[in-house]
Order: C-alpha cells, then structure tokens, then sequence
C-alpha cells in the first residue's frame, strides 16, 4: 500500500494493484456473510447479526466469530473457515500474504455492533507474535475444545461430524505450532463448487509463481516459507504444472472495478489498556510471578469502551448537523479505537479537533478507572473500503507511532500533523491549539489532555480537584508498590519507569495548576495505602521516598538516565 501512493495520489500502474486487494477483502467479507445467511437458511435455524456471529473490518484486518453455543457452530466455523482458505490462496495468488489466529473464548459486544474480550486479545496475539509467516496459527484452547467434545457423548451426532470436520482442517508445523491448513482437499471442492476445478488449478499455479519470484526478490525469504512447504492436498501431483503466462486467475469482471479513492486523512488512534489488580499479599508481590503491569480487557474496560464510543458517537451525529460536507469515520474493535476526519475542506481540522477534546475526556475518565490509554494522531494518506474502514499509509503510521514510539502512556502527534496543525494556526483560520500540543521530555509532540485543566468544573460529576487527587493517589500507590517491591532487584523493570513518568507527568500538571498541597495530599494517602500490604514504624517512611529529590530517570529515547527534567518547565508550547 505504501507504494502504490505518494504525495495523495495513486503512482500510474499501481491503481489496478489497489483495486485489486479491495476487491479481495470486500468480495471475501461478503462471500462469508453469504455463506452464514445460506447455512442459516439451509439448516432452519435463526442467526442474529451481532450475536450469533459477526464479520468486522478494521483497517487490513478482518475479525469473524460465531458464537459456539450454536447447535450446528462447530459445521457452520467450518464452512467460514474453507472460505477463509479460499480467500488466502487467491490473495497469495495476487502477492497478497495473509497472517491471522483462531481460538475459542470470551467476547462481549461494545456499543455499535463490535466486540471485545480476552478471545480477540488472544488471535492479536496470535497473529503478531506467533504466526510469524503468512499462516493461520490455532491455539492450544481451540485444538483441546475440538478434542474434548470429540468424545462427549452428550453431544448429537451432527455435532461431533462439524468437529470432525473443523479436525481435518488442523496441521501441525515443524515448529508444533497448529495452523490451518488451506490445502486441505475440502478447499480445493469449495471452489469447485464455486466456479469449476478449473479455478483452483489457476489460483493454485498462479500462487506457486507468485511465491517462487518473491523468494528469489524478497530482502525476507522466510515470510514465504509456509506457502507449499507441507501442501498436504499438492495439485502437482493430479495435473499439470505448467504455469499459463496469465496465470488464468483474472476474470473480466476485474476490469470494471471501481478505482479506489485515495485522499489525506487526520487520523487518531487509541489502545485503551486496563491495569492488573495490586494483590494485598506481600509475598506475592515480592515473588516474580506476579503481574503488576497492563491486564487484559474487563468489565470495567467493556464499560469505558462504551461510554467513550458512545460520546464519539454523538461527536459524529452533531458533526453531521454543523459540518454536513465532512467525511468522518468511527472504528473500533477489542481495546483498540480509530477516528477518522478527511482533509478535504477547511471546516475538517475544526471537526477533527471537537473529536480530540471528546477523547481528552474518554481518556480522563479512563485514568480515574485504572486504564491507561496510549496512541498516536497523524495525517497521511488512505482510503475507506466500507462504512467506518480506513486503509492505506496512514493508519499503518499511527499504528507504528502507538507501538513504538510511546515508551509510558500518552498520544503522540506525528511531526507532518504538528506541521500541519502550526500552518493552519498561522494561516489566520481561527483554529486554535488550546495549549494542548507540547513537547515531551523525549522530544516527541503530544496531545496534552490535561491542558486548561483547572477552567473545567468536573469529569463525569467528580470535582476536578478531588478526580485529580484519587488518580494520584492510585499512580503513586502503584509507583510505590513497583519500587519498594520490585524494582531493586529489577532494573529492567520497563513498566517501572512507564509508572514512574507517568506519575511525575501527573505531579508536573498540578504543579502548573498551583496544586501543590494536592500531590502532597494524595503522597499522603498512598503512602496509608502502602502500609495495609507493609507496616512501617512510626515516624518511619519508604525508601523510595527519596526518589523526588535528584533522582535519575530512565530516558526512553536513549535508553540510558538522565537528570530529571521539570514538566513545568520542559513544556513547550506550540
């Protein structure tokens, strides 16, 4: 995608590319939820959007899953599943690899027809950490759930001939890992029963060529390495391999697509990231086996999510009085949330800035419930494939700005937006920053949702000054916890210093706020809380307690300390 654009505009000769993954990811979507309707209708049984199943887009990902309480759940992941196999060997057969995961767990639906939960938490994982290649890696949980009702005989016999059949798709790496396996005999019949064997004879040689030249060409050989290595179903072996010159893939409705519209886009990007529990046993916090760092999703998260989708969602709905002529965008799926505004009118940037004052507060509220929000705001290029899908450039950008370059929780603004937001400034628009854009101790641009803090009277009818106490007082508490337990004999602690940066950030925006005795007072009552999981003598105070005064501090750019610099002074306001 990254090619095929430059300067807003699609490079002559890529334009057929573009359509051409468009066309994949619509038309597969599509086939799928088709192929749920059909089975819902041939098999009388009644399947509710939403709940029963679902299949989301967000950016280049595409989400299905179906709810396995479903009598007939195990047939119909079936059918999904030789579609989803269908899809990888045509997108391969275009130079299009795919990665994804497949398990079987939680979910809970959030406000606008998404989900999240530990299951989505458990595929992402899945995907970027475990798949490594294009393959669909399958979880232990899965594997053992097919396994364990395989044998049950409380189950009808329909039942166990779905879980059969889901069985028969699993292979086992040489690496242990189970993945799909879209070679399977049952692909090769899908498509054929779809357009003729002679399909799959053309999608299978024109993957084949397509692999052999990135191997000779690709800078990274391995991330071919899954396709045909293992090809239990091997097509070579029942006709002819010769390779046509046109490989025979393309039809001519491929002709007609509709090109993909390409434009700029002020993107921003959240993950919202609840905190683990701090248990009360000291022994367990001392041990190495707790987890004090980031959980995954909870009640609380399901909460926030639809309490701050539910605002953007008003956002757009009074966007759309004020601004008619403005393209916006909401997506969301698990604890990740993208908000889009395109740049194509002068009246974009002021609705774009209305939807970062909504997440200032989306992100307030989320402090005060023990989350964490990082995330990036950039602008670049994209385009939408559906309603509220945004691909292209630019989501991959703030998507790498999110993961990388945002060491403790903040929202970082790529430098091309802070270029953008200082032209629009000078040139007289009446667009304003607010104060909200400053420069971090790392160098890096953010959006400060703290800025003008004392002209708001309250966040979500808490009083401001009492909101701010009680968030300390959590962020001071666990910065001790992390420090007096922990991190003397853990000087890697890298979520350490992430609380460490963050809790100063906290004591630098009261202190700007001339609220001084309210860290003081917050200081106090973390240190009361520390005392319930460790009693200290009277008069007596935590080691740690020196850490204010000259104390060096981990310098996430270099990796190295540095002497602490003062928030009040560091910032720089645009």
């Amino acid at each position: 995608m990254k090619t095929a654009v430059k300067d807003c505009a699609v490079i002559p000769g890529k334009q057929d590319e573009l359509n051409r993954i468009a066309s994949l990811t619509m038309t597969a979507c599509q086939k799928i939820r088709d192929a749920i309707s059909r089975f819902s209708k041939e098999n009388s049984i009644r399947l509710i959007k939403g709940k029963d199943y679902g299949v989301q887009q967000f950016s280049d990902s595409t989400v299905i899953y179906v709810r396995k309480s479903i009598e007939l759940a195990p047939r119909l992941f079936y059918e999904v599943l030789l579609d989803v196999s269908c899809h990888i060997l045509e997108s391969q057969a275009e130079g299009l690899g795919i990665r994804g995961g497949v398990t079987i767990g939680l979910v809970w639906p959030v406000a606008g027809g998404t989900f999240c939960g530990p299951a989505l938490d458990e595929v992402s994982n899945l995907e970027c950490k475990t798949a490594f290649w294009q393959r669909i890696v399958v979880s232990d949980r899965y594997v053992q759930w097919i396994g364990k009702e395989m044998v049950d005989d409380g189950i009808s016999d329909k039942r166990k001939e779905g879980l059969s059949d889901l069985n028969s798709l699993l292979r086992w790496g040489v690496d242990t890992e189970c993945y799909l396996n879209v070679f399977n005999s049952a692909v090769a019949c899908r498509m054929d029963s779809d357009a003729g064997y002679e399909k799959y004879k053309c999608v299978y040689n024109a993957a084949w060529k397509m692999v052999n030249e990135t191997l000779w060409s690709s800078k990274k050989p391995y991330v071919w390495k899954y396709f045909f290595t293992e090809d239990t179903y091997d097509y070579r072996k029942k006709a002819s391999a010769e390779v046509p010159r046109d490989n025979g893939f393309h039809d001519d409705k491929d002709s007609a697509l509709e090109n993909v519209n390409v434009g700029r886009y002020f993107v921003c990007y959240l993950k919202l990231l609840p905190l683990s529990l701090i248990p009360k046993d000291k022994e367990l916090i001392e041990t190495g086996y707790c987890n004090l760092g980031y959980s995954h999703s909870n009640a609380t998260t399901i909460m926030l999510l639809q309490c701050g989708m539910a605002n953007l969602m008003a956002w757009r709905r009074e966007c759309s009085k004020r601004h008619p002529d403005v393209e916006t965008g909401i997506q969301q799926i698990g604890n990740y949330v993208l908000i889009y505004v395109k740049d194509d009118i002068a009246e974009a940037y002021l609705a774009f800035v209305e939807a970062l004052h909504v997440v200032e507060i989306f992100k307030l509220l989320a402090l005060h419930a023990q989350h964490f929000m990082t995330g990036a705001i950039a602008i670049g290029c994209g385009w939408t494939l559906a309603k509220d899908c945004l691909c292209g450039p630019v989501v991959g950008e703030v998507d790498s700005l999110a993961t990388k370059n945002v060491p403790y929780p903040r929202i970082v603004i790529s430098s091309d937006m802070v270029d953008s937001m200082h032209r629009r400034l000078i040139c007289g628009t009446g667009l304003k920053f607010d104060g909200r854009v400053h420069e971090d101790i790392d160098g890096c641009w953010i959006w400060d949702d703290f800025a003008e803090m004392s002209k708001r009277q309250d966040i979500a009818g808490i009083e401001i000054k009492v909101y701010m106490k009680e968030v300390l007082r959590h962020y001071m508490f666990r910065h001790l916890v992390m420090w007096h337990f922990r991190h003397r004999n853990n000087e890697g602690s890298a979520f350490a210093r992430q609380m460490h940066l963050a809790t100063r950030r906290l004591m630098g925006i009261a202190e700007e706020l001339e609220w001084k005795d309210l860290y003081d007072e917050a200081e106090k009552l973390a240190i009361e809380d520390l005392k319930t999981i460790e009693p200290l003598e009277a008069g007596t105070y935590p080691w740690i307690l020196c850490r204010y005064i000259g104390m060096p501090i981990f310098e996430p750019r270099i990796g190295s300390s540095a002497p602490w610099i003062n928030f009040a002074s560091a910032h720089s306001i645009l």
